[in-house]
Parts: structure tokens; C-alpha cells; sequence
């Protein structure tokens, strides 16, 4: 690891010189994209090709190679050699997560934006983005993306409202709980504590869960901007929910623990943390065999016993569960 950050600590006397107008004088970026980067040869050119071609151009690109074993890496290294704003870290494989954590430990820039290595942004993405959020001081600016399927097909997904908004606990759940495809405040990101929780499926949701109650207002674009690459291999193709019966309930102590760091943060947000947690209790049932659903309903059970969060008796809780009838549980009210 020592070795990682004294790599670190001299690339990052080069990326500190800016790209405005070509020139090499000493600069802060103003944006750090982090790309975390594993066997992807086949799309990384198209990735990065999108970044150092976009309208607005003072910005570092942290790519994190996470022990790929094809040509990533050279790629990697070819496109550093020239392009004064891409940083090449190289590191043993520990998952998403853990370069996500890194890119956002080393990062420069004020602001920061999530990418996938196989993915690419319309040209115009970061100017647009930008100027939202210095001109309203945002916390948070969202992008619409459209998702490109093997099969070439395609499906945008665009927001409910667009334009500036207040973000409060009901419409942050109207937002793709996705890292990638928006721009945020780094400082919000360094006070909330957050990061990704590492070798945890759908850590990109508990991320987003965690963070958004400390997002006060941001700025959700028209148009698509991000374009979602499915392919082989990924993650959504191949995870299994029958591997995996309590992916969603396992979560749960996770995301509990953050909220109940602080006691005041807890009963601020506790109805919008209840909500959640029966969401993610209702993935698991929904999405089980029918064979496993008692299974399910017996960890959930044991789960809501242990968080003992609600007015409701347990057993109604469940009932609603099996029911989808959320109306019906009380919640503890917010307290001011």
C-alpha cells in the first residue's frame, strides 16, 4: 500500500498542471472523474476517448486499474503518456468499492463524478453539469442516461421533474440510486463519512441511501448525457438471486449502523431510513422463488426484531410485506 501512494504522491505532481488553452501552468482541476477499471480492453478506448474530448476540458481522470489481466492496463498507460490530465493507479484486484475509495481519497478536485470504464458521456456532459452547479452553489448535479443493451436495443431514463430542486427524503427515492451519471460536492461527500462498502452486492444503492439525506438541493437535467453499456460478464447479467436470497436484507445492518452514528441524524431521517429498510426487505421477498419466500420471511423477521424501529408489532409488519400494502405502517414521526 506504501508503494500505491508514493506512485500516487508523484503522478500527482504532474496532473496538477492545467489543460486550459493547452498550457502548462500550475492548477487545481476543478473536476475529478474516477474510472475504476478491470478487464475492460474491449470498451476502455470509448470510455476515455468521451472524457478528454468533452467541451469543457479542466478536469483529472483518476483511472484505477483493479488487477486486470488483459490489456487494460497498457491501454491505460498509453492514453496517460498523452493526456497530461489522466492518472494511472495500479493495484491488486478488491473490487469496485475499494477504487471507487481510493479514486475518491486522492482526488484534487472539488467536485467529483463516478464513472464506469464502460461507459461514455455525450461531449457537451461536464460543461453542462458544470455550470448548474456553480451557478445555483448545488450540492449535487444528476444526468440522464440511456441504457444500451447486447441485443443494440436501447432505453432512456429520464427524470420525473427537471431543474433545480430541494431535496428532501421522499424525492431523493425518485432518483436512480446510482453513483454514476451525477456530480457532486466533494466537501458533502468528506463531512457525510460516506463511502462504498466494499465486497457488498448493489453497493452503488447503499451508497446513494447513505449519502442523499445529506443532500440539500440539486439540479436534474433534460436530455441523456451517460450511456449505460450492458455487456458480458457484468455484474447485473450474471449475479444470481437465488445464490444470493438475502442480498437486500444483508444490507441492512449496514446502512442501520451509518444512520445511528449520530442520534440526531437518526431520528431526523428515521422514517425515511424505515421506508428503506422495508423496501429493501420487500426486493428480497418479491424477487424469491416461492420455495424460499418463508426463508426470507423468517430472516426478515429476525432482522426487524433486532432493528426494533417501528410502532407496529413485527408480525404486521411482515404481513404487510407479503401484502405490498405500505400505506398501512405507521411510522415514528421526524424529530425536529
Amino acid at each position: 500500500m506504501n508503494n500505491i501512494f508514493s506512485c500516487i504522491k508523484n503522478k500527482f505532481k504532474k496532473v496538477q498542471k492545467s489543460c486550459l488553452n493547452g498550457q502548462n501552468e500550475v492548477s487545481v482541476p476543478y473536476i475529478s472523474i474516477i474510472v475504476p477499471c478491470y478487464n475492460v480492453q474491449e470498451y476502455l478506448q470509448e470510455c476515455l476517448d468521451s472524457l478528454i474530448n468533452q467541451t469543457f476540458k479542466n478536469f483529472e481522470i483518476i483511472c484505477i486499474n483493479d488487477g486486470s489481466h488483459d490489456n487494460t492496463l497498457q491501454i491505460l498507460k498509453d492514453y496517460e503518456s498523452k493526456d497530461k490530465r489522466i492518472v494511472v493507479i495500479d493495484k491488486e484486484n478488491e473490487g469496485l468499492s475499494a477504487a471507487r475509495n481510493l479514486g475518491m481519497k486522492i482526488s484534487k478536485a472539488p467536485y467529483i463524478f463516478f464513472m464506469d470504464s464502460d461507459d461514455w458521456l455525450d461531449k457537451d456532459a461536464f460543461e453542462l453539469m458544470y455550470e448548474k452547479i456553480i451557478k445555483y452553489d448545488l450540492d449535487l448535479v444528476c444526468i440522464p442516461y440511456k441504457k444500451h443493451y447486447l441485443n443494440n436495443e436501447t432505453t432512456t431514463y429520464k427524470f420525473f421533474k427537471c431543474g433545480k430542486i430541494k431535496i428532501n427524503d421522499k424525492l431523493s427515492r425518485k432518483i436512480p440510486p446510482l453513483p454514476w451519471a451525477k456530480l457532486y460536492k466533494k466537501s458533502i461527500i468528506q463531512e457525510s463519512g460516506c463511502t462504498f462498502v466494499l465486497k457488498q452486492p448493489f453497493e452503488d444503492a447503499i451508497f446513494w441511501i447513505m449519502i442523499s439525506p445529506h443532500l440539500k438541493n440539486a439540479f436534474l437535467l433534460d436530455g441523456t448525457y451517460y450511456n449505460y453499456r450492458e455487456r458480458e460478464g457484468s455484474f447485473t447479467l450474471t449475479f444470481s438471486k437465488k445464490d444470493n436470497p438475502f442480498v437486500f436484507t444483508n444490507t441492512v445492518s449496514k446502512i442501520k449502523d451509518y444512520f445511528m452514528r449520530d442520534e440526531a441524524f437518526f431520528k431526523k431521517h428515521k422514517k425515511y431510513l424505515i421506508k428503506t429498510i422495508y423496501n429493501l426487505y420487500r426486493n428480497d421477498y418479491e424477487m424469491a422463488d416461492e420455495s424460499d419466500r418463508q426463508m426470507i420471511l423468517d430472516n426478515i423477521y429476525k432482522n426487524v426484531i433486532e432493528l426494533n424501529l417501528n410502532k407496529i408489532s413485527n408480525e404486521k409488519f411482515i404481513e404487510h410485506i407479503i401484502k405490498k400494502d405500505f400505506s398501512k405502517i405507521k411510522f415514528v414521526k421526524n424529530t425536529k
